[in-house]
């Protein structure tokens, strides 16, 4: 998130020449969330941002600002979940899909063997049924 420089000893370079002290905030969640927005956008830590606000008197564009920034992640999730949405939704067509043409198959495989004038027990009976329950398979599952 940050683009914070680091020492040679790989620990963070001092922002400045003063010291520092490690603080305790009480906010409600919608407040470290925009927070956490506002400091994205900058690519800062949230205590840069709070930092900047005090030096820079910027309380009073803050709601402004908040307003009009939309972090891109917050489309990206809604379009991966609505891509998600409609994965699932043609998944669901496709399995129906998949039902009614191994219907329509099995009912055109089922006129084919009539048209052959045999009985059930004939032996040209069982190896066709065999080859086109075989090709069913295969056009149904080409796996």
């Amino acid at each position: 998130m940050s683009n914070q420089e680091r020492r040679e000893d790989g620990k963070f370079a001092a922002k400045s020449d003063e010291i520092r002290q490690v603080r305790s905030l009480r906010l409600t969640d919608k407040a470290w969330s925009n927070l956490e927005k506002l400091a994205k956008l900058r690519s800062i830590t949230r205590a840069d941002l709070i930092e900047e606000f005090t030096e820079n008197n910027l309380f009073d564009n803050l709601s402004e600002v908040l307003n009009q920034a939309p972090l891109p992640n917050n489309n990206q999730e809604q379009e991966i979940k609505l891509l998600r949405e409609q994965v699932e939704s043609l998944t669901q067509e496709n399995q129906s899909l998949s039902k009614r043409i191994f219907s329509d198959l099995e009912l055109i495989r089922d006129s084919v063997l009539f048209n052959l004038k045999v009985g059930k027990q004939a032996p040209g009976y069982k190896v066709a049924l065999k080859a086109l329950n075989q090709f069913i398979k295969q056009l149904t599952n080409p796996e």
